[in-house]
């Protein structure tokens, strides 16, 4: 409903968490005179927006407005803002990934801060004058009274408070003027979570021997890092091998930074990781440390957000959404595993938590044992300092590894997915109640199901990929929808019964050692087995506890995970990587090969590492296996240099959506001539359309771009021209992707 501003009204510009076009930044509403005090820049309120309630974030308040025709609903409470800080960072974001301002907004909110309706009772200003002369004999319109003389009610609460028979003498009370009821938006959470709660949690993850009160005694090479970053604000490249102890120096430079005041956020890359690091964390600085991600319910993150934006807890640990926790200007933000691709949001905004955790402080610590190439080309050309931690605290060198040749494996008969030498070394560690670690980055049973007869494979109905057969669920699913069916027993092309799988996935690693050693105790660990919450945290205390010999699972074992039992990493494929439609394909294979490499021998016993490959000659493969981070980069810069990939420069990857192909060329055509006829011509390379590698996901047909120039300002601009003149349904912006699919 709209409403005429009166003579001395104030009005507001407001950002609505709505997908607006990238032009249309702010509203201007009507400010209620019973807000003036509460509407300032930076409040968080309640607009009417087309027919319903959104949130918004007060960007100015204004004396006239020409525009403003609707007023401002509600003033929300100031826990649910992450503060002054988070709203510069989100403009900031707006304009360097090219979203609208409410998307960048929606994303730094805590949960996008989803409202509900909430009906709330008040004392009207005849009551509260009745009341105080005593003129309500009644003792249910007292109590009602009384009740609402302290606060606002929800019928829930005055129900509860003033007894049975409520509504009627409420409703008799309204009649009369005496009692006013009113609409409120607030933020959907369910129950609280007590600290009782939060500390058993901490203190369980203590005793499976994850963290330690005390500091440890740092090695000269940690020393040296810690006393760098110990002086003015700057961004550091923490470049350590797996277990040098990067940990042990993010906790001291926390403690360094955030003194008596000060605050820090602690990301990393993978839930996964989050029962290890915030155990260590706690143990540290107790309920300083609180946790913010994904896999928190509603309640439990409200909890935790609401202790830092009262500044009850100062050092916010969690994976990329930590990155907008409610901490003010931090005094230091760690990024562990900073090449993890985990850290770049695939929907919009899609941010890279990286690159904003630069522009939220001055003060910015990278770690990684195996850095990307774009933080150590900053790093040696002098934009970050590189910090160096060359050795393993313990003592115990990283293991090289080996690699097996798995075509020598066929010519000798071999038709296991284990080569010979893993298998006995996998026998051998059994044998000494030693751990073993499988990694292979790709779950399910077989990735495909093909007829022998005809060669017909079976596939999604609705996206262009085979589906992936579950042995555990007897049935098919695709990776990407979700659509699933029963394994057919017959060919449905041909009806032939020589149905036969291939490839292999981890529950068909997990059969395989069943197979080969029954009496072996294994785990798994995928998106399959951790989809309930607390999972993660589950599996690795069992494996560290020695419940069982075997760990087979995903990328999200391969990082970061201090198991000291394990003294055997099988690479079952190093292929699966090596072979992906993406330039950056080699340099996440020789990072998955070192990062594994790191799980092995973090104990008293050395350890060893097998690479299985059919591609022993790829130079990514012998750089990992050598443990060569500098023979990977000087190889791999050349062939980025040589292309204009990152770090010589920027890429803006647009995705053209339709019914059919011939929709999406004649599509992406047309973004190609708006580039081409633009003044941007000669300065932006363009490359496409052509089919994405999987051209159809559910039911959409998706074509892609990929433009690249060495100047940002000029792919900004490029992306603001498309933005302008096509739908985002049908034609989608990625600054700076990290993949190329």
């Amino acid at each position: 409903m709209n409403s005429r501003p009166s003579p001395g009204s104030r009005f507001a510009s407001v950002i609505v968490t709505a997908r607006t076009n990238l032009e249309a930044e702010t509203f201007d509403y009507i400010i209620p005179e019973a807000m003036h005090t509460r509407v300032r820049p930076g409040a968080l309120v309640v607009v009417p927006f087309g027919p319903g309630m959104l949130t918004g974030c007060v960007t100015e308040v204004m004396g006239s407005s020409a525009l403003a025709n609707r007023e401002i609903s509600d003033v929300m409470d100031e826990i649910w803002w992450p503060g002054e800080e988070v709203l510069r960072s989100v403009l900031w974001m707006s304009s360097r990934y090219l979203c609208p301002r409410g998307i960048a907004l929606k994303a730094a909110l805590l949960a996008g801060s989803s409202l509900r309706p909430e009906v709330r009772y008040g004392l009207a200003l005849p009551a509260s004058q009745g009341l105080q002369a005593g003129l309500y004999s009644t003792s249910l319109y007292q109590k009602i009274l009384e009740v609402l003389a302290k606060a606002p009610r929800t019928a829930l609460e005055l129900g509860r408070e003033a007894g049975k028979g409520w509504r009627s003498e409420v409703s008799d009370l309204m009649d009369r003027g005496m009692v006013a009821k009113r609409v409120v938006f607030v933020p959907r959470i369910g129950r609280r979570v007590d600290a009782a709660r939060r500390e058993s949690a901490a203190t369980v993850a203590l005793d499976a021997g994850w963290g330690t009160r005390e500091p440890l005694q740092l090695t000269s090479a940690q020393q040296a890092a810690c006393d760098s970053v110990a002086g003015a604000e700057g961004r550091y490249l923490l470049f350590g091998v797996t277990g040098s102890g990067k940990t042990e120096v993010y906790m001291r430079v926390v403690e360094q930074r955030i003194g008596s005041s000060g605050t820090a956020i602690v990301l990393i890359p993978e839930i996964s990781l989050t029962p290890q690091t915030v155990a260590r964390f706690r143990a540290r600085f107790g309920d300083l440390v609180a946790v913010l991600h994904s896999g928190l319910g509603r309640a439990e993150r409200h909890n935790e957000w609401s202790r830092l934006r009262r500044g009850e807890a100062r050092v916010a640990v969690g994976a990329r959404s930590c990155i907008f926790a409610p901490v003010g200007r931090p005094s230091v933000i760690i990024v562990d595993e900073e090449h993890d691709q985990a850290y770049k949001q695939n929907e919009d905004p899609k941010y890279h938590a990286r690159e904003l955790a630069f522009e939220r402080s001055g003060t910015v610590v990278l770690g990684s044992a195996t850095p990307s190439l774009e933080s150590y080309s900053r790093a040696l050309a002098g934009e970050i300092k590189l910090l160096k931690l060359p050795e393993r605290v313990s003592g115990q060198p990283v293991p090289q590894p080996s690699i097996v040749d798995m075509r020598a494996e066929l010519e000798r008969g071999n038709r296991s997915i284990f080569s010979q030498r893993l298998q006995d070394g996998i026998a051998e560690r059994l044998k000494r109640r030693e751990q073993v670690i499988l990694f292979l980055n790709r779950r399910g049973f077989s990735t495909f199901v093909l007829c022998r007869d005809c060669g017909y494979v079976v596939r999604c109905p609705w996206c262009d990929v085979s589906l992936t057969y579950h042995a555990s669920e007897g049935r098919m699913r695709c990776h990407y929808c979700g659509y699933s069916q029963k394994t057919p027993d017959r060919c449905p092309n041909c009806k032939s019964h020589r149905i036969r799988y291939f490839g292999a996935g981890t529950e068909r690693v997990v059969e395989e050692v069943n197979s080969l050693f029954p009496d072996a105790r294994v785990l798994r660990m995928d998106s399959d087995t951790t989809s309930k919450r607390g999972a993660h945290g589950r599996i690795l205390r069992a494996f560290r506890d020695r419940e069982a010999g075997i760990l087979v699972g995903t990328q999200m074992i391969s990082k970061g995970h201090d198991l000291p039992g394990v003294t055997l990493v099988g690479v079952v494929s190093a292929d699966t990587s090596l072979h992906m439609p993406d330039f950056r394909a080699a340099e996440r294979t020789f990072q998955m090969i070192a990062q594994v490499a790191g799980r092995s021998g973090r104990g008293n016993e050395p350890g060893d590492v097998v690479v299985q490959t059919y591609n022993p000659e790829h130079y990514a493969v012998v750089s990992g296996a050598n443990l060569d981070y500098d023979a990977f980069y000087s190889t791999e810069i050349g062939f980025r240099r040589e292309l204009g990939y990152p770090p010589f420069g920027r890429l803006l990857g647009v995705i053209v959506r339709g019914g059919t192909s011939g929709e999406c060329e004649s599509l992406g055509n047309q973004v190609v001539s708006l580039v081409g006829k633009s003044p941007l011509e000669g300065l932006v390379e363009v490359l496409g359309p052509a089919p994405c590698s999987v051209s159809r996901v559910k039911r959409v047909t998706r074509w892609r771009i990929l433009l690249k120039s060495p100047n940002p300002e000029h792919i900004l601009e490029a992306g603001r021209l498309i933005a302008s003149r096509f739908d985002h349904k049908s034609v989608s912006l990625d600054p700076e992707p990290e993949e190329l699919s």
